[in-house]
């Protein structure tokens, strides 16, 4: 049997490659490869921008340097020598013949007490959507508006008992989501990371994406949230991409158990790739 190219996880964010040759390589970097729609509008508004143009020449090409540099983006980055891929991207490259070795570690979960039982009884599409999750370890699941994320997140909260970031796309969401955790496990269990109220610490933090985006490295406040078991994030779609990319890959980079909810896991500006 014809061997793949041989992928080992070594990390939630770096898949390294091994074992392949350089038109495996270069097919590899082409399927990884997107073009941003919303930066080539804005190269296509910029070229029109005639006034800043004749005013000021050099300011104007280096923006616009900056956009093209922008435009194309290609998933298969090198590090001392050595090429890797976001372990997110594994399941969608069907076509190439692939070993997969994944080196991570997982936590056990470990059920914990409700404070108030659900009086709800989940359906069976959300009964299958998070226990389809806690195998998978890294996913996401698309539920239409209205089917009950948020009780599903609660649910898988409930059964593993990690130590976990919910991240919301919105203040309201945000304050949602915090009425119905308080409720569940109780406000010892609960804190907060966002609209000016930071309370980490807890077994469970409620987030704000944005607030999550302006974290430092070095601060309490990273070594807290990288430290975490798993993010549930909310209406993913909404989060921005690349802030998505930086926060996932960045505060969230040793972070094991990555579950990702949404009406629709599509989007409109070309980063579908980087999403996946």
């Amino acid at each position: 049997m014809e061997r793949g190219v041989k992928i080992t996880i070594s990390s939630p964010v770096k898949a390294f490659l091994s074992e392949y040759s350089e038109e495996e390589l270069s097919s590899l970097k082409k399927a990884l490869t997107y073009t941003n729609t919303a930066v080539k509008f804005l190269i296509k508004k910029h070229y029109n921008n005639h006034f800043w143009k004749s005013r000021n020449p050099t300011s104007w090409q280096e923006h616009l340097n900056g956009l093209q540099k922008d435009l194309k983006k290609t998933l298969v980055f090198e590090e001392d020598g050595k090429f890797y891929i976001r372990p997110g991207s594994i399941p969608y490259l069907t076509s190439f013949n692939l070993e997969i070795e994944n080196q991570i570690v997982y936590p056990t979960p470990k059920k914990i007490p409700w404070l108030k039982p659900p009086k709800y009884i989940l359906y069976p599409y959300q009964e299958e959507a998070w226990t389809k999750l806690l195998i998978e370890k890294h996913g996401n699941v698309s539920l239409c508006t209205g089917s009950g994320k948020t009780k599903t997140i609660i649910k898988l909260c409930r059964e593993t008992g990690f130590r976990a970031a919910i991240i919301a796309p919105s203040k309201s969401i945000f304050y949602e989501l915090i009425e119905e955790f308080n409720s569940s496990f109780g406000k010892s269990k609960v804190g907060t990371f966002g609209d000016s109220k930071k309370k980490i610490g807890k077994l469970f933090t409620i987030c704000i994406n944005d607030s999550l985006s302006n974290v430092k490295e070095g601060t309490p406040e990273w070594g807290f949230f990288s430290g975490l078991d798993a993010i549930y994030v909310d209406e993913s779609h909404q989060w921005a991409a690349e802030s998505m990319e930086s926060t996932c890959h960045g505060i969230f980079a040793n972070v094991p158990y990555r579950l990702f909810f949404s009406g629709t896991q599509v989007r409109g500006d070309g980063s579908q790739i980087l999403l996946n």
